[in-house]
């Protein structure tokens, strides 16, 4: 691990996953944004591929309308997303609602200068809500969430 990966604890290095996940089929929110469910849906995937404010829109109503124990990859690891006010704003609000619920939320971003902002903007979130962690790989941030995974 790198000197400046080290210093950081809000970065996780690549982890083998516990066990191999499978993936349910592929639910399209919006143009550009998608939703699967891993081991019979205790974990949710969002790929998120554009920032247009109606998806993002969309996408935050669908997870505002989850109310158990939370799971969840924001896979913003598309070369199209910015983090623009209205994405920023939307984010903050996820972070905030519903205080009390339990669960995990885990950015998959891509390796870059530019993603520095973006786990900047998590890291500030972790002051509310459900534990959040930045990612480099999608493997990763399954074996995190694996760790407080609960059976069905």
């Amino acid at each position: 691990m790198n000197a400046e990966l080290q210093s950081d604890p809000n970065i996780v290095e690549p982890q083998p996953p516990t066990s191999p996940p499978v993936q349910s089929e592929i639910i399209t929110i919006g143009k550009g944004l998608t939703k699967a469910f891993l081991f019979d849906k205790r974990i949710v995937i969002f790929h998120l591929d554009t920032v247009a404010r109606d998806i993002i829109d969309a996408g935050a109503k669908d997870v505002l309308e989850t109310k158990h124990q939370y799971l969840v990859i924001y896979d913003i690891t598309s070369a199209k997303i910015a983090l623009t006010p209205h994405l920023r704003q939307r984010l903050q609000e996820l972070a905030k609602a519903y205080p009390d619920l339990k669960g995990r939320s885990a950015v998959v971003l891509p390796r870059s200068v530019i993603t520095q902002v973006f786990k900047l903007f998590v890291i500030a979130q972790n002051r509310v809500g459900r534990r959040k962690q930045v990612f480099f790989d999608r493997e990763s941030a399954i074996a995190w969430l694996q760790q407080v995974m609960v059976d069905p």
